[in-house]
């Protein structure tokens, strides 16, 4: 399944990559966008169409925690589901 998952607050969003590993597991991958939430509709569609498409190759870097937050600039998870919204 090929997806993407996008962080939106009040200044920006983030879109990353998004599939299921062999195992069926749900895990988030490069690459990683950032788009200021003026962004048009035009950048915010070629950015998740990017990010969709980039699923379909076979070599994956899956992230852990760490990783993962410091790819999309959040210091900590608490930080992220505080100060962002998710879809």
């Amino acid at each position: 399944m090929n997806s993407c998952t996008i962080y939106r607050n009040d200044k920006r969003y983030i879109i990353i990559a998004a599939y299921y590993d062999p195992a069926g597991c749900f895990a988030l991958s490069f690459p990683v966008y950032f788009l200021s939430i003026s962004a048009s509709n035009e950048e915010l569609y070629t950015s998740i169409s990017n990010a969709i498409r980039a699923t379909k190759s076979t070599k994956y870097e899956d992230l852990d925690v760490k990783s993962f937050l410091k790819a999309i600039k959040v210091p900590s998870l608490k930080k992220l589901y505080q100060d962002y919204t998710t879809c």
